[in-house]
C-alpha cells in the first residue's frame, strides 16, 4: 500500500508540475504515466502469481523481480498473499483509469466553446 500512496503523491506533484510548465491536460498526463506504471507492476506481480504456482519446481516460493518485492515485502509470502497483491493491482489500475477519463473530460470542458444559437 506504500507503494501506491507514494505513486499517487509523486504523480500530483508531477501534474502540478505539467500544470506550471504550461501543458494542456497536465493532470491526465500524470495520471495516465501513473496507469503505465501501474500496468506495469500488474505485470510484475502476474508473473510472480504464476512463477510460484508450484513451489516443488521452483524450490519454494519466492519472489522473482523487484517491483513485486517493493509492494509485497518480505514477510508472509504465501500464494494468497500474491494473489492479493495483484487482484489489488488490477483494481488501482481499472481506478486510475476511470480517474483519468474523468480528468480528461474536466480538462476538456473549459476548452470547448458553444455557439447558443
Amino acid at each position: 500500500m506504500t507503494f501506491y500512496i507514494g505513486s499517487i503523491v509523486i504523480t500530483v506533484i508531477i501534474g502540478l508540475l505539467l500544470k506550471y510548465s504550461r501543458l494542456s491536460h497536465p493532470f491526465s498526463r500524470a495520471v495516465l504515466m501513473l496507469i503505465i506504471l501501474n500496468v506495469v507492476v500488474s505485470i510484475c506481480l502476474l508473473e510472480n502469481v504464476f512463477q510460484n504456482q508450484n513451489p516443488v519446481l521452483n524450490d519454494g516460493i519466492g519472489i522473482r523481480n523487484s517491483l513485486a518485492y517493493l509492494i509485497i515485502g518480505e514477510d508472509g509470502w504465501t500464494h494468497e498473499l500474491f494473489k492479493a497483491a495483484f487482484d489489488q493491482s488490477i483494481f488501482m489500475t481499472l481506478i486510475l483509469l476511470g480517474v483519468y477519463l474523468i480528468l480528461l473530460i474536466t480538462e476538456e470542458w473549459p476548452g470547448k466553446k458553444r455557439n447558443t444559437r
